[in-house]
């Protein structure tokens, strides 16, 4: 959805994007972060996080334990990875630091949960998919056009206007 939006509105739309990884409820999401950036390092983090997200079927009821020769024997191959260098990046130390820090950053600004949306600084929590988000997309955009107030008089007076109103049938 978010591609499509982008490719829709190319020069309206910024997307940012920011790991908050559920680690009190998903017990892999502090090493599903840490795979991504660890692909990230080699120019690939949205390959992996989309790798991730499509595949989740397939490791989400791996255990933590299970899950990383998991990411070594599928998605790494999967996605043309160097498998030493990936391997050291997801296990390094400043890979999860970073990975602990958003989890706990989204815990003190008190994130909801994901996906969680901010549309022009402000929450968004309508409709998310792709045609709901266009649509409200247009009707921001039509914001900047509209008049916040009546424009100055133009009309002088003292000179004399002749107005002509037009019907189906001719003018009146």
């Amino acid at each position: 959805m978010l591609a499509q939006l982008k490719e829709e509105f190319p020069d309206d739309i910024r997307i940012i994007y920011r790991h908050f990884p559920l680690a009190s409820i998903h017990d892999k999401a502090l090493l599903a972060t840490q795979a991504s950036e660890a692909a990230g390092q080699q120019g690939k983090f949205w390959e992996m996080h989309d790798y991730l997200f499509e595949n989740q079927g397939s490791w989400s009821q791996l255990s933590v334990a299970e899950f990383e020769p998991w990411l070594l024997e599928e998605a790494v191959p999967a996605l043309g990875l160097d498998r030493e260098r990936f391997s050291a990046d997801v296990n390094s130390e400043g890979i999860a630091a970073f990975a602990q820090t958003t989890w706990e950053l989204g815990q003190a600004i008190g994130l909801p949960g994901t996906p969680f949306f901010v549309l022009n600084g402000s929450p968004y929590n309508g409709p998310l998919d792709g045609g709901s988000m266009a649509t409200i997309l247009q009707l921001l955009k039509l914001k900047d056009i509209q008049f916040t107030q009546c424009p100055p008089m133009q009309i002088d007076p003292l000179k004399q206007y002749i107005a002509t109103i037009q019907t189906q049938a001719g003018d009146i």
